[in-house]
C-alpha cells in the first residue's frame, strides 16, 4: 500500500496537517487529537465519525480556537484557511475569522445561549459585531434570519429566552446564528442529539437546503452514521484522536476496510432487522474506548479488534492509501 500525504488531492478551502492537541493534566498528557490530516474542499460536506472520547469534538474546537487557555494545552501542525495558519494568527485576526467566515453550531443550544438574553439580542449583537449595522436594521435582518431557518412569527421569537422555546426552536435559532455573516465553512458538532427522529430530520433536511442556498462548506461531527450517509460527501473516522479510515461515502459504507469502521456500520439499526421477540441483536463493539492515560501498544483499537495478531500490539500503523481517496490506519 502507498503511503500518501492525505491532503496533496486539490488545492482546499480548509487544510489541517498533522494537527496535534495536547492537554497535560496532573495524572499525564491527554493527546485529545494526535496527528489528524484531512482537507475540505470548497461546497464539500464531510462526516466525522466515532464513538465518545474519540477527539471529534477537541478537533473541532481546535480548528476554531476555541480550546480554553486554562488547559495549557499544547497546539501543534496547522490549520491552513485559505492557505493561512489559524494557529499563528493573532487573537484578533481569529476572531474576526470565527462566526464570520467560519462558524460552528454546537451540540447542545440550550448551553450555548445566553440564558438571560432575549434571542433577538444575540442575533442583532452579531450583525452589530461583524457587519456593523446599527439596532434597527440589525433587528430586521435578525427576523429575516429566522425566517430563512422556517421558524414562524419570527418577530415575536426575537423577544423571547431560549427556555420559552421548544429544542427544536432552539436549534433553529443556533443554527441562524451561525449563518449570520454566511461563513464559508459550518462546523455542525452534534447538531440533532437532543431532538426527537422527526424533528431530527426536518434539522438535517434545514442545514441541507441552506448549504444550497449559502454555499457553504459543512464539516459534520456525529456518531450517528445515518446522518453522515444522508449529509455528507466523505467520511472520516476518528479512534482516540486519530483517523483511521478516510474515504467517500460510497468507500465509507460499501467497503468499510478498518474493523472500526466495520463495527460502527455493523451496530447501526438496519430496516427489516427482527425485533426483540425474534431474538436479533445489534451487533455490540467489545469492550470500551480506553483511559486516554492509559493507552495499549501498537494499534490503539486492537484490544478491541477480532482481527489482531501480533503485529497489531507491537506496531501502530500508518495511514495509507488503499484506494483513490481511500484511506486505512491498518496492518490486517
Amino acid at each position: 500500500m502507498e503511503m500518501i500525504n492525505t491532503h496533496d488531492l486539490e488545492t482546499p478551502l480548509l487544510e489541517v496537517k498533522d494537527l496535534k492537541t495536547y492537554l497535560p493534566t496532573v495524572d499525564g498528557v491527554v493527546k485529545a487529537v494526535d496527528g489528524v490530516d484531512f482537507s475540505l474542499g470548497y461546497f464539500e460536506s464531510l462526516g466525522i465519525a466515532g464513538e465518545s472520547g474519540c477527539g471529534k469534538t477537541m478537533l473541532a474546537l481546535s480548528i476554531m480556537g476555541l480550546v480554553p487557555f486554562f488547559t495549557k494545552r499544547t497546539l501543534q501542525g496547522e490549520v491552513l484557511f485559505k492557505g493561512k495558519d489559524l494557529l499563528k494568527s493573532e487573537d484578533k485576526e481569529l476572531s474576526e475569522i470565527r462566526g464570520n467566515q467560519i462558524a460552528m453550531i454546537f451540540q447542545e443550544p440550550m448551553i450555548s445561549l445566553n440564558p438571560i438574553l432575549t434571542i433577538g439580542t444575540q442575533i442583532s449583537e452579531i450583525f452589530i459585531r461583524h457587519e456593523g449595522l446599527d439596532q434597527t436594521s440589525a433587528n430586521r435582518r435578525s427576523a429575516e434570519m429566522l425566517e430563512l431557518v422556517k421558524i414562524p412569527s419570527a418577530r415575536k421569537i426575537l423577544g423571547q429566552y431560549p427556555h420559552q422555546l421548544s429544542g427544536g426552536m432552539r436549534q433553529r435559532v443556533m443554527i441562524a446564528m451561525a449563518l449570520v455573516c454566511k461563513p464559508e465553512i459550518l462546523i455542525a458538532d452534534e447538531p440533532t442529539t437532543a431532538l426527537d427522529s422527526t424533528i431530527q430530520a426536518q434539522i438535517l433536511e434545514l442545514i441541507k437546503d441552506l448549504q444550497k442556498q449559502v454555499g457553504t462548506s459543512i464539516i459534520f461531527i456525529t456518531h450517528n452514521l445515518g446522518i453522515i450517509a444522508e449529509s455528507t460527501n466523505r467520511v472520516m473516522v476518528m479512534y482516540l484522536g486519530k483517523a483511521v479510515e478516510m474515504g467517500s461515502v460510497f468507500d465509507i459504507f460499501d467497503h468499510p476496510m478498518h474493523p472500526y469502521t466495520q463495527a460502527l456500520l455493523n451496530a447501526v439499526p438496519k430496516l427489516g432487522m427482527r425485533s426483540k421477540l425474534g431474538k436479533k441483536r445489534l451487533e455490540e463493539i467489545m469492550g470500551a474506548v480506553p483511559n486516554p492515560l492509559n493507552l495499549p501498544p501498537g494499534c490503539k483499537f486492537h484490544p478491541r479488534c477480532p482481527r489482531t495478531n501480533k503485529m497489531c500490539e507491537e506496531g501502530e500503523p500508518e495511514l495509507q492509501r488503499i484506494g483513490d481517496h481511500h484511506f486505512v490506519r491498518c496492518w490486517v
